[in-house]
């Protein structure tokens, strides 16, 4: 009997996990699939909600009633008239006012994003022309083109002299901690 035990033990053993697999090991191939939708089940409690009315007037002490609405206020102060201006109004200084920079240039200084030290004497000048039209920049007294649209890049002292046909001349500075500056030309 034991050995029918064993001999049986082994073929379950063997054979039902083969039963358990999807495919059988490649003995019969079929699959099905099902899908089973349970609707869900919706529970609704509704909630109450509990709103006191409000009373005509709060109690601050034991059977003593102030009243919030509706009450007569007490007597008010008397209103007095404000005290005369220091002087005339200017009509139209209070108005606001617009105003567009007339300079037909912006100047920015720059300053170098490496570490190294700028030079003492020496910076770097960039003339930006968004003029519309090509302009000459005179640069310490020599005359450099500048076309529309486009920069000119010069290694100028820390001081100097500029100037574009049409306008006076103008004088820039450089501080030794920045790299240099650049100007945009805006109008002719």
């Amino acid at each position: 009997m034991s050995k029918l035990v064993y001999a049986s033990s082994f073929i379950t053993l063997v054979f039902f996990p083969l039963s358990a697999s999807a495919h059988g090991f490649g003995w019969g191939r079929v699959s099905t699939a099902s899908y089973f939708c349970y609707p869900t089940p919706v529970c609704w409690n509704p909630c109450a909600i509990y709103v006191p009315p409000c009373p005509p007037g709060a109690l601050v002490g034991p059977g003593t009633l102030v009243p919030t609405q509706g009450a007569v206020p007490g007597p008010l102060a008397p209103p007095t008239a404000a005290p005369p201006s220091a002087g005339p109004l200017t009509p139209g200084k209070g108005q606001p006012e617009v105003t567009e920079s007339r300079s037909f240039y912006e100047s920015f200084s720059v300053r170098s994003p490496s570490t190294d030290k700028p030079l003492a004497d020496r910076c770097a000048a960039g003339f930006w022309n968004l003029t519309g039209r090509d302009v000459t920049v005179s640069v310490d007294g020599q005359a450099h083109p500048v076309p529309r649209g486009k920069s000119l890049k010069l290694q100028v002292g820390r001081q100097f002299v500029w100037r574009v046909e049409g306008h006076e001349p103008q004088s820039e500075t450089v501080p030794k901690e920045n790299s240099g500056v650049e100007i945009v030309l805006r109008r002719p």
